[in-house]
């Protein structure tokens, strides 16, 4: 999906989208219009999206969208998407819920009749009914029995301050997997053990060493992740606005935008280390000893006194299965010597609509 700029304050009005005649591109890229006072305006259409998967997991390309023109009586056919109210510091948890509500992977699930009846889940889902081409409610939505709920579970969002939208959409997606399992029957069906959250976010990632000194590897264990972290290069980040004089830019590599590719590039880059411990030569290298020192007598007091062999090598994050809706966290803190300990990495990260992950995946 494509950035969508917001109209606010200081901004010319938007364009009307209500013409005799809009295109698919026009209803997929009016997503947010927000007026000066913060409230959302206008309740806007939104056609129903297909995941996409990564290239490289063996999917055919996804087919066109925009290409046929559709008019108002089409667009009952479509979700909408209502204005959500900000009565104060509340845009990161509407930031995580627009982005939920317009999930089709997520809204399939949470429609069907298999979805869990907790609290969370509860009034979660009654979002998505209200969000349905089927229902004829007007205005803004009414998100505030759900943020509700959510402070009352982590009281750390509660407080009324700008709060990180990361730790609420891990929180929030625990907290439904949480009460999926508590509302899962060990009596139920393997067809309807379906693991909501994990079959759209979760994907698997670990760590690979590969000694520069002896023949030996290792691979950590696979862990589960629904949020990826990645590092930005350091290098500077240009504002859009400041994007201007694109011959400037391209003659300067340092200052060209960092996109997600580099970032991915970044976070599976190989890095040297000088203290890994290598199992198998140090369990020779003890062997060695036990025998030499007179064979089982001594074994035990070998064990305790077990000599590590340490050895350089390459260390790399890999990616062992991509989600279907990947979600990524920048880390924009920057360790510096300065009072605060950490500077914050500026600007725009580019991205496309299609990310191709194979170069990031390694699946053995």
């Amino acid at each position: 999906m494509k950035p969508v700029e917001v109209e606010g304050k200081g901004s010319s009005s938007p364009s009307s989208t209500h013409s005799e005649d809009i295109t698919k591109e026009d209803v997929a890229n009016t997503f947010d219009l927000k007026d000066d006072d913060g409230l959302d305006k206008k309740d806007v259409v939104t056609q129903q999206m297909k995941p996409v998967e990564a290239e490289g997991k063996g999917s055919s390309s996804p087919s066109s969208t925009h290409s046929e023109d559709i008019t108002k009586e089409d667009v009952a056919k479509y979700n909408v998407i209502r204005g959500l109210p900000n009565p104060g510091n509340t845009c990161f948890f509407n930031a995580m819920l627009q982005c939920l509500l317009a999930l089709d992977p997520l809204r399939s699930i949470m429609m069907g009749q298999n979805v869990c009846k907790g609290p969370i889940a509860a009034l979660f889902k009654e979002l998505f009914v209200d969000t349905s081409p089927s229902s004829n409610a007007k205005g803004y939505l009414d998100q505030r029995k759900l943020f509700a709920s959510v402070c009352s579970k982590w009281p750390q969002f509660s407080t009324g301050g700008m709060e990180d939208a990361v730790e609420l959409i891990q929180c929030f997606l625990d907290g439904l997997d949480e009460e999926e399992d508590e509302a899962r029957q060990p009596s139920m069906g393997a067809s309807k053990k379906v693991a909501i959250i994990n079959s759209i976010f979760a994907g698997e990632e670990c760590s690979a060493l590969t000694s520069t000194e002896c023949v030996h590897s290792s691979k950590g264990q696979r862990q589960e992740t629904r949020i990826f972290c990645l590092p930005i290069p350091d290098r500077k980040l240009p504002a859009v606005a400041s994007r201007s004089n694109k011959a400037d830019a391209e003659a300067h590599d340092g200052d060209k935008p960092v996109s997600v590719e580099d970032c991915f590039s970044l976070y599976t880059e190989e890095e040297l280390v000088s203290d890994w411990v290598c199992d198998s030569c140090t369990d020779a290298a003890n062997t060695e000893r036990v025998v030499e020192l007179g064979g089982d007598d001594n074994q035990n007091n070998q064990k305790q006194g077990k000599t590590k062999v340490f050895r350089a090598a390459r260390k790399r994050m890999i990616i062992t299965r991509a989600p279907n809706v990947m979600v990524i966290s920048l880390m924009r803190q920057k360790k510096v010597p300065n009072p605060a300990g950490y500077d914050k990495l500026e600007g725009h990260v580019s991205f496309k609509e299609t990310l191709n992950m194979q170069p990031y995946i390694d699946k053995r």
